[in-house]
């Protein structure tokens, strides 16, 4: 256990010995004086199962894997089988289950004094939080924003759920008074939309949130809204074992470091709820918040500059992403002329490039040539390997033959961010159209197809 401890916290410190932070939406806010752009990642995904999308607001979205950089503004989404850990810069943890969706809104926080503020907003789903330093420093510095209700935290572990209408539960789960650390009991407050105030401050207690934003009175949790607060957020007992294989390891999500240990609050039960062991117990059995080989992939990831680095994109990570985007730009085309990209990608297993309304066009004085725009059938990826440097396809258009070739490569953690398309056009339809030639266009990805 010591060495799991050990080999987290190295992981830790490489990835986030990082100076003062500041990022907020929207994206672009400056960050402090001196610091890049770059260092917008506020943490890392610290274990995924499922299906997972990642999405940065302005880019397409990706598949979540262990020790991916987390971006703030950065929507996160799980279908039915999902969950998803995010550790954040100052060892604050969320967890969701499955249909979630948790968005970090606002990241501020200076490692040297721990000051800072987290902001969050959680649409849908079962999350779980737990404190980090920011929380100890300046509980006030730490909001999470329901659809009909906020929550503020001191030092502490709370779960809640929030159902299709905006309607939910919300719970303190630890530590308690019995806690192995000598840590002082935490509590949450909650705001509803409709002006309510309750504060929770024993652990196993909690408060429904209507769907209009009215709150219920402080009450004790039952077994069965324990187990409803903490179900998918591991597994569950006996669960799916180690992400890619594996049985049952209590719903571990790729390692059995226990995140009760690492934060030394196993006894999270108060002596006054002893009724409620059973279900907090389950609870514990789920904690799995870093896992072994999140803590791995985030080791790595900081001598690589993330799951997905920059530089030449992959068949498989072209596989991997999910969503669409599409590339737009012009180039020069040799003999004083002028290349027009607009391309089509979609990702995923079956993915492909070109097709839709995609087109190239060049023009040349008054010549002019253009592929069929909504004609081209671009071509697919799916099934190869390698370098994605080689995606090529040939179309026929009024006055001569296109050639192009793309080169795709990944930026600031995006799949694909760019492409290069070589583009060869030899005439075959006489002087009305562009000399025989060739050039080159360099275009960013964007959401959404054409």
């Amino acid at each position: 256990m010591m060495k799991k401890i050990a080999a987290f916290f190295a992981a830790f410190l490489l990835v986030f010995s990082v100076p003062v932070l500041f990022a907020q939406m929207p994206m672009g806010v400056p960050v402090a004086p001196g610091i890049s752009q770059d260092l917008a990642r506020i943490g890392v995904v610290a274990a995924a199962g499922g299906k997972v999308e990642l999405t940065t607001p302005g880019q397409v979205g990706r598949v979540a894997q262990s020790g991916q950089p987390i971006f703030i503004g950065d929507e996160v989404k799980t279908d039915a089988q999902g969950h998803l850990q995010i550790l954040l810069l100052d060892e604050t943890v969320f967890t969701i289950g499955p249909n979630s969706t948790i968005t970090i809104d606002k990241f501020v926080y200076d490692p040297k004094s721990y000051k800072g503020e987290i902001k969050a907003s959680i649409t849908q789903g079962v999350f779980r939080y737990v404190s980090g330093k920011i929380a100890a420093k300046n509980p006030d510095s730490v909001k999470v924003k329901l659809p009909a209700a906020s929550i503020g935290f001191r030092g502490t572990i709370v779960g809640g759920s929030v159902g299709t209408n905006g309607q939910g539960l919300v719970g303190l789960l630890g530590p308690g008074n019995n806690n192995d650390t000598g840590a002082r009991t935490g509590s949450f407050t909650i705001d509803g939309a409709g002006g309510d105030h309750q504060n929770v401050n024993r652990t196993g207690f909690g408060v429904e949130v209507g769907a209009g934003g009215g709150l219920s009175g402080v009450f004790q949790l039952s077994d069965t809204q324990i187990n409803g607060l903490t179900q998918g957020l591991g597994g569950g007992q006996g669960g799916g074992g180690q992400q890619g294989g594996g049985g049952g390891n209590g719903g571990s999500f790729g390692g059995n470091t226990n995140m009760g240990a690492l934060s030394g609050e196993n006894k999270v039960v108060t002596g006054d709820n002893v009724t409620l062991a059973g279900g907090l117990n389950n609870l514990n059995n789920n904690m799995n918040d870093v896992s072994t080989k999140g803590a791995q992939d985030a080791l790595n990831a900081a001598g690589g500059g993330g799951a997905v680095p920059n530089g030449t994109t992959t068949y498989e990570q072209l596989q991997t992403a999910s969503g669409s985007g599409h590339y737009a730009n012009s180039g020069s085309y040799s003999g004083g002329g002028s290349i027009t990209v607009q391309g089509n990608i979609i990702f995923g297993p079956s993915g492909s490039i070109g097709g839709g309304n995609s087109f190239i066009s060049i023009s040349q004085s008054t010549r002019f040539d253009s592929t069929s725009v909504g004609g081209g059938s671009g071509t697919s990826f799916a099934g190869r390997s390698g370098p994605a440097t080689d995606l090529s396809w040939h179309e026929t258009a009024s006055g001569g033959n296109f050639d192009f070739t793309v080169a795709l490569s990944n930026s600031n953690g995006v799949v694909a961010q760019n492409a290069v398309v070589n583009v060869t056009y030899t005439n075959t339809g006489g002087g009305a159209y562009p000399t025989s030639g060739s050039g080159t266009v360099s275009a960013t990805l964007s959401p959404g197809t054409v």
